[in-house]
């Protein structure tokens, strides 16, 4: 749906606001600090926007707790079916009811609060530290919680269809339990925009509020708290869809580009696969600070980086495939000449700093398989990445705390419980675990 431009446009110098014209019938609800919701939720601070809904930062006054209320356009056909996936899977979901604002009937999900994005944390660390300061063994925390993530979505046989750092998000302990102070001591005073005004001269309201709210800034000092306890979880299910063996749905993915798989871009039968595809480009940029693939350019050049860093597609594809590269060699000339040398995938592999490792290797590349069939499933990905920390980092230190919650023979000696022992990074491995185990007791 497509609204009329019916207002002036809302600069957003320093914050950042949703597009003032899809509040219209059919559109956004026009949301007020102070406002009550369903009887008790009330609203503290803005948390962000989507295309299809607004996040809002509320207190519930029956439990005296911290929530978001996720309120989408009044047309939510795929935002219902979002959010019945995210039921499915607990994360994080409260309850759901419906009202009606002057723009239709409205969709509103209520949802524990969550931390910053993957994405805004990396980019907080790397303002730090332009030469990437995160610690070796905290990527590799984060590592084995995303591919936890994705196994136990897996599990309950869902499929995202669009991961990346901006799906991706922190949990933080005791955040729910905040108090208004704290409320604004970590995310700011609310700021308004400039008054809404609409260009024929009419009255603003009951459609539109009187004035946007920006949403709510990530401050530094909440990077500690993402730290001690890394808990990754995501968000956006909007491109979600049930899969649970062998190709599932032949369907278009809205998968942003640099780690959309390669039958996403050729429009086949798309599964699980196409989340480890992504996983595996969302370690590479943690690790190695960049995309793995060309970005922000446009699909044919996305597609024509990946077929020039390996050459081994499935025979299925030749047809297809035959279009791609007719199209390829038409616009070759138009590619820059850095575009035209890019290297193969082992050597992006092998260029990433201290996990150059013969395990690295041979996770990533079985995750980044042409073949979806021949890709790493999710819980084979958690079982791997022990051993990439002891051959990279080879040092007690690092391994202890990537495998922090971990029940398995590395670290029961120190008497931690995984939250997910069906998980845990170690299954499979028992026999190189014990002799690892016994290097880290005897340092």
């Amino acid at each position: 749906m497509v609204c009329e431009q019916l207002y002036y446009p809302i600069s957003s110098p320093g914050g950042s606001v949703e597009d003032v014209n899809r509040y219209c019938p059919g559109g956004y609800h026009p949301v007020y600090l102070g406002a009550v919701f369903n009887s008790r939720y009330v609203v503290l601070h803005k948390l962000g926007f989507g295309t299809f809904s607004t996040v809002w930062l509320a207190r519930d006054h029956f439990t005296n707790r911290l929530v978001a209320l996720k309120i989408g356009r009044a047309v939510y056909g795929s935002f219902m079916k979002a959010e019945g996936i995210q039921r499915l899977l607990g994360s994080g979901w409260l309850e759901q009811f419906e009202f009606r604002g002057p723009n239709g009937a409205h969709v509103c999900v209520v949802i524990e609060v969550m931390g910053p994005t993957l994405e805004v944390v990396m980019n907080m660390v790397k303002t730090l530290d332009p030469n990437g300061g995160m610690p070796d063994y905290m990527r590799m925390r984060m590592a084995i919680s995303l591919a936890r993530a994705v196994a136990r979505m897996h599990l309950h046989g869902v499929v995202h269809g669009d991961i990346h750092g901006n799906n991706i998000v922190f949990h933080i302990p005791g955040m729910k339990n905040w108090t208004d102070h704290q409320v604004y001591e970590y995310f700011g005073v609310p700021r308004f925009s400039s008054p809404v005004r609409r260009l024929d001269g009419s009255q603003v309201v009951p459609r539109a509020p009187q004035s946007l709210v920006y949403a709510a800034a990530t401050p530094l000092k909440i990077l500690p708290l993402c730290f001690e306890h890394v808990d990754l979880r995501f968000i956006d299910f909007g491109g979600s869809f049930y899969c649970h063996r062998g190709y599932c749905v032949q369907k278009r993915l809205n998968t942003m580009l640099e780690n959309a798989a390669p039958e996403v871009h050729l429009l086949d039968f798309v599964s699980s696969a196409v989340d480890i595809w992504a996983m595996a480009c969302v370690f590479f940029r943690l690790f190695a600070g960049h995309s793995l693939f060309a970005s922000n350019i446009n699909e044919l050049w996305t597609m024509a980086d990946i077929l020039a860093s390996q050459n081994n597609p499935p025979n299925r594809w030749s047809r297809v495939l035959g279009y791609y590269y007719t199209r390829m060699e038409k616009s070759w000339k138009s590619f820059p000449p850095w575009f035209r040398q890019k290297p193969s995938l082992i050597s992006r592999l092998l260029s990433v700093p201290r996990y150059s490792s013969w395990e690295w290797l041979v996770l990533m590349l079985t995750m980044l398989d042409l073949d979806p069939s021949a890709r790493l499933d999710a819980e084979s990905v958690v079982g791997r990445i022990p051993w990439i920390i002891a051959d990279a980092v080879n040092g007690r230190r690092y391994v202890e705390e990537a495998l922090y919650g971990c029940r398995c023979s590395l670290c029961t000696h120190r008497g931690k419980v995984s939250t997910a022992p069906e998980l845990c990074v170690a299954s499979g491995y028992s026999t190189a675990a014990s002799g690892l185990r016994s290097a880290i007791i005897s340092s």
